[in-house]
């Protein structure tokens, strides 16, 4: 299982990395302005060059927040101009810029996040689609319940219903596909 995960996570860093390669090759040619005014900006894109900016946020993320250098560089890769806000959350509560797994390189303030902006309502759309740890993880009891804890004042909800959000992502979690 271990040797496993591993691998999942080594392909969907890979896949990312060729991802963020054509972006940061293709940038150029990006533009950066939506809608008829042109003033609006796109969310993802800085209005830097890429790769320097994304070294700058992943440095702060790494030597001034203390999250580790691999989840920085793929958090600052997930979330384009966002990081700035997962970088101010982290500001006031730099306990967040923990893994949440060892193994994989999601964060604590992700979850955060995702539940504050990501229209985020069940712990499983926020383990499988925010943050694919149902897909790369084998089923852990102790990480839907260390997510859905810190999750839950965000999301209202209460302790029975916080129970219920981490026995329905066991359920799914067992199956295949998580469906």
């Amino acid at each position: 299982d271990v040797i496993n995960t591993a691998e999942k996570i080594f392909q969907a860093e890979r896949i990312a990395e060729i991802n963020a390669s054509y972006l940061e090759k293709h940038q150029v040619g990006i533009d950066r302005s939506i809608g008829a005014s042109g003033a609006q900006k796109l969310p993802i894109a800085p209005d830097e060059s890429f790769p320097e900016w994304a070294q700058t946020q992943a440095n702060v993320l790494h030597h001034e927040l203390g999250m580790n250098a691999r989840s920085a560089f793929w958090c600052v890769r997930r979330y384009g101009n966002a990081v700035l806000e997962i970088i101010e959350i982290l500001r006031v509560r730099p306990e967040l810029s923990e893994q949440i797994a060892p193994s994989s390189p999601f964060t604590l303030v992700e979850a955060v996040y995702s539940a504050q902006a990501e229209m985020v309502h069940h712990l499983f759309d926020l383990l499988r689609r925010r943050m694919p740890l149902v897909l790369l993880l084998p089923p852990d009891r102790e990480i839907a319940t260390r997510v859905a804890t810190l999750v839950a004042p965000i999301l209202g909800w209460d302790s029975a219903q916080t129970k219920q959000q981490i026995n329905e992502v066991m359920e799914r979690w067992r199956m295949p596909d998580g469906f």
